[in-house]
């Protein structure tokens, strides 16, 4: 086992441990990722199947770099031979691409069609500017990029355009945003489009509100690392 070899007596001990959580706490450079990419190419070695291991990033650099080692490992490994297309791998990504994946495969639950368009922020930008010209409001009094990066605040906290409206009362600032959030959530259905937040919010909702479908990828990712 060469790749045992290669590492220290802590990456081996998170390398071989198979069940359970289990917490790798180092400074950068220190080689976390390849202590993680190790512990997948054991796995696989152990008999656990690719499309039962998930593994997350924050940048599809680092997805890259993960895939491109696990990669590595295994079509250097005689057993396994892969090609270089990257087929048996297991799934890599950085969580908006895990979102991406989970909207596609299931979000039809919430009404999210499978062919859907991501607004980066510009486009973002652009239908809330539509929105606030289209209630009358001055843009001076209610400059879209402060409702955006509202909003985006709202969602990253999983908190709904429907949820910021029932709690927003009397407030005058709350009930104008409720307006406006309501108003570019329904013009995101109408594009067939999702915001890049939603790529975080809506696998969450979906994934509290059907338990089938959680259940469903709880069975498929038995293994899950996040570097």
């Amino acid at each position: 086992m060469d790749y045992l070899s290669e590492l220290n007596p802590e990456q081996k001990e998170a390398v071989l441990h198979k069940d359970g959580p289990l917490l790798i706490i180092a400074g950068a450079g220190t080689g976390k990722t390849k202590t993680l990419t190790s512990r997948i190419f054991h796995l696989i070695k152990k008999g656990v199947a690719p499309e039962n291991i998930l593994a997350i990033t924050f940048t599809n650099k680092a997805a890259k770099e993960m895939r491109e080692r696990v990669h590595t490992m295994l079509k250097n490994d005689p057993v396994f031979k892969l090609s270089s297309s990257g087929f048996g791998l297991p799934f890599m990504s950085t969580f908006h691409s895990l979102g991406v994946h989970i909207l596609k495969e299931s979000g039809k639950h919430l009404n999210i069609p499978r062919h859907f368009t991501i607004l980066d922020k510009d486009g973002s930008l652009s239908v809330i500017k539509a929105v606030v010209k289209a209630q009358g409001l001055d843009p001076k009094q209610f400059p879209p990029e402060r409702m955006q990066w509202t909003i985006s605040r709202q969602k990253a906290d999983l908190v709904t355009a429907q949820d910021y409206a029932d709690k927003a009362g009397n407030q005058y600032f709350p009930q104008i945003l409720a307006s406006i959030w309501l108003a570019y959530e329904k013009e995101l259905v109408k594009q067939k489009a999702l915001d890049f937040d939603d790529l975080i919010l809506k696998p969450v909702l979906l994934l509290k509100k059907h338990a089938n479908i959680r259940s469903y990828y709880q069975n498929k990712w038995r293994y899950i690392h996040i570097d």
